[in-house]
């Protein structure tokens, strides 16, 4: 067994290595390497399904180090550009100017620090009051696991759920992106389930990329209202 692997490791040595070719991967990274799904699916088919050319897909994979913005040049700004935030965030900011400075990149990628004002919710906010209502839960930390959906979602959302119910996790609150998620999913216990498909941006017919501009204005909605929020 291999107990962990980087999915750089995978597709670059476990794939071609004969030493290795037995070796069963316990636990598969696969966090800022893309295109993460059909990464993740070739993983599944090699070893879930025991298909044993499962991981040729990526057959072109470098075998050498590769410069950041030259492996992830299609995927750059979609996995490294965000934000960033502490559930301590008034002191955060007050000490912000105090701290190390930012080392710049030395592959020259700039990125650009911004801070959020933090103020309350807005009134008639439902999403702002549920999260702050859930962040109560975690002992003064203030922080939430935020989950934008849609109605595909159904099946994987209701086994997340389920696992975090398992383990104790209640600081959840599930943001739908189609109105007819809550009723797919059913009774979710104290998880609210807050209907957001009004705020889909109209602009775009990507329905991907409307749920994902949707997702960054809902969270900085949520981070100025002073929370810590961990994104799925």
């Amino acid at each position: 067994y291999w107990c962990f692997a980087n999915s750089k490791t995978v597709f670059r040595r476990m794939r071609i290595e004969p030493q290795v070719a037995t070796h069963k991967p316990v636990v598969v990274h696969a966090n800022y390497h893309q295109p993460k799904q059909p990464r993740m699916d070739a993983v599944y088919n090699r070893w879930h399904l025991g298909q044993a050319q499962g991981l040729e897909v990526f057959s072109g994979e470098p075998t050498t180090v590769v410069p950041a913005p030259e492996l992830e040049k299609n995927f750059l700004h979609s996995i490294n550009d965000g934000f960033v935030s502490g559930g301590d965030t008034r002191n955060a900011i007050a000490v912000l100017n105090q701290g190390c400075p930012v080392l710049p990149s030395i592959h020259g990628v700039g990125v650009n620090l911004h801070y959020l004002a933090v103020a309350e919710c807005k009134s008639g906010d439902a999403l702002c009051a549920a999260a702050r209502r859930v962040a109560q839960r975690t002992n003064g930390r203030e922080e939430i696991l935020f989950v934008v959906a849609e109605l595909s979602d159904t099946e994987a959302l209701r086994l997340m759920l389920a696992s975090a119910a398992h383990a104790g996790v209640t600081n959840i609150v599930v943001g739908a992106a189609d109105a007819g998620l809550s009723d797919a999913l059913g009774d979710t216990g104290t998880i609210p389930v807050i209907d957001v498909s009004a705020l889909l941006p109209a602009h775009s017919d990507n329905p991907t990329a409307r749920v994902a501009e949707m997702r960054w204005l809902l969270l900085r909605g949520l981070l100025e209202a002073g929370l810590a929020v961990f994104v799925s």
